[in-house]
């Protein structure tokens, strides 16, 4: 996880768009739901078992999948920026 500024691999926009369009949806469905979830937390950690299958099933090809440019070096969205922030606010 010692990648990138400060923490983490950033996705700009034109790193988003090379990704597959199953990613992109992947990424779209859940931003979307942390989002809502982040804002209805009540400033509460967020809990991975409230998430609904489809969005944990985007959330592990997210994490799974190389960031476009890093797939050589192994880095997968698990190394990005947004996700490093995304599991250190969850609970689980």
């Amino acid at each position: 996880m010692g990648y990138g500024p400060p923490y983490g691999i950033p996705i700009p926009e034109e790193v988003h768009d090379l990704y597959s369009p199953e990613v992109k949806e992947a990424w779209g469905k859940f931003d979307a739901w942390w989002k809502e979830a982040l804002y209805n937390s009540d400033g509460n950690p967020v809990s991975r078992n409230t998430m609904p299958q489809n969005v944990c099933e985007a959330m592990d090809l997210i994490l799974q999948t190389s960031i476009p440019g890093y797939e050589e070096d192994g880095i997968t969205g698990a190394d990005s920026c947004y996700m490093i922030g995304v599991l250190m606010l969850m609970t689980d």
